[in-house]
């Protein structure tokens, strides 16, 4: 398992799939990985379950720009744990949001016939990106990705229809909006 200092995401690629970062490492015991981003709730819930089971975690507080610019307090928190606990600490949040993610994979399921993405520019990109072939169907490639999908996140990005959700491939994400149906990369 690799790991990117800048992000502190575990990675199973060479290169980081969120900064590009190339200069990445084997990850330590002692570094502290990215687990979830979150609503403040669930983050403060997810703190006091790792201590009770001496799992030590970071909570750091994130939200969009324009909160930060307003100085307001930011709505989210990103929860990082140590790599020696992280698998069970994923358990933990896996238990927590497999509800959740079977919703999110049913309404995004039901909803195929309305996918879309805004432009044959991000198309061209997306099949780059996955290293699609021109007859491989991008929207059956990511009816799979849902299908197969462990966890559907909020990542709390908001756009004028709602939020953006993330799937993640290996170590890319697909976004979605929920409300639009529109997929970007």
């Amino acid at each position: 398992m690799k790991y990117c200092e800048k992000c502190n995401l575990l990675l199973t690629e060479e290169r980081c799939s969120i900064c590009g970062n190339k200069k990445i490492r084997d990850v330590e015991n002692g570094d502290f990985c990215f687990l979830i981003e979150c609503e403040q709730t669930f983050g403060q819930m997810l703190k006091e379950i790792f201590e009770k089971d001496g799992i030590k975690c970071a909570l750091v507080p994130w939200g969009d720009g324009v909160r930060t610019v307003f100085a307001l307090q930011l709505d989210k928190y990103r929860v990082y744990v140590p790599y020696e606990h992280y698998d069970k600490s994923k358990e933990t949040v896996d238990f927590f949001l497999s509800d959740k993610t079977e919703k999110l994979k049913s309404e995004l399921l039901e909803n195929f016939d309305k996918w879309h993405m805004e432009s044959e520019r991000v198309v061209k990109k997306f099949r780059k990106k996955f290293k699609l072939g021109k007859e491989e169907n991008v929207f059956e490639f990511v009816k799979r990705a849902i299908e197969n999908a462990e966890q559907i996140i909020d990542r709390g990005a908001r756009v004028a229809s709602g939020h953006l959700y993330t799937i993640q491939i290996n170590s890319e994400l697909i976004w979605f909006d929920l409300a639009t149906f529109e997929i970007s990369i």
